[in-house]
C-alpha cells in the first residue's frame, strides 16, 4: 500500500460582505434639494423668460407642514425647440423626443398654434422621405375621418364649432389639407 503524501485540498475563496455607502446627512439632503429648486425656479439652468415663475404655498399634513410647489403652465420645450430651429439654426440641436412630440400634436389646436403650425410645416418639409410619406398617409386618414363624421352628422365644415368660438373641426381639417398638400410638394421635389 502506497501513501500519497501529497493531500489536495479545495481552495475556498472567502465571501466578503457588500458595503452599502453610508446614507447621507439630512443636512446634505436637505442642501441637495433646496439646490435643485433653485435650479428648477431661477435663471441658474439658463432658462430664458418664457418660463413663468413657480408659487409656493404652504400645505398642512398632520402635525407637518409641508411647502407644495405650483408652477403655471409654461411654454412646452418641444415648442421651443421648433422656435429655435427657425430662428437659431447655428445652437439648434436635433433631439428624437421633441421632435417626435411635435408630429405626435401636429392636429392639437391647444398645443400648437397656428403660427406655430405653419413652423412646423416648414420643419416637417426637411424631414427624412419616409416620415414625410407617413405624415401625408396621417392627412389623408384624417382628412376622410372629418369628412365621415360631418356627413354622419349632416354638417357642413363650418357648421362645427369648438371651444372659444374657434372651428376645431375645421382648423384640424385645414391643417390635414395643409399637411397633405405641403408633404405631396416635398415629396416630388425629391424626385
Amino acid at each position: 500500500i502506497t501513501m500519497s503524501t501529497q493531500e489536495e485540498q479545495p481552495v475556498v475563496a472567502e465571501a466578503k460582505p457588500e458595503k452599502k455607502p453610508p446614507k447621507k446627512p439630512k443636512k446634505q439632503k436637505a442642501a441637495k434639494r433646496k439646490r435643485a429648486e433653485q435650479a428648477v425656479g431661477g435663471e441658474e439652468n439658463g432658462t430664458d423668460s418664457l418660463e413663468t415663475p413657480s408659487k409656493r404655498t404652504k400645505t398642512t399634513t398632520g402635525s407637518d407642514t409641508v411647502e407644495a410647489k405650483k408652477s403655471e403652465p409654461a411654454v412646452d420645450p418641444a415648442i421651443e425647440y421648433l422656435h429655435q430651429w427657425k430662428n437659431d439654426r447655428d445652437s439648434w440641436k436635433f433631439k428624437k423626443l421633441r421632435d417626435i412630440w411635435l408630429i405626435q400634436h401636429v392636429y392639437d389646436l391647444t398645443k400648437i398654434d397656428y403660427n406655430t403650425f405653419k413652423i412646423l410645416l416648414k420643419y416637417l418639409k426637411k424631414a427624412p422621405e419616409g416620415r414625410r410619406k407617413d405624415l401625408k398617409k396621417e392627412a389623408k386618414k384624417t382628412i376622410a375621418k372629418i369628412e365621415a363624421q360631418n356627413a354622419a352628422l349632416g354638417e357642413k365644415p363650418s357648421e362645427s364649432t369648438g371651444t372659444d368660438g374657434e372651428k376645431s373641426k375645421d382648423s384640424i381639417l385645414h391643417r390635414a389639407k395643409l399637411m397633405k398638400k405641403k408633404m405631396k410638394k416635398s415629396l416630388k421635389s425629391d424626385e
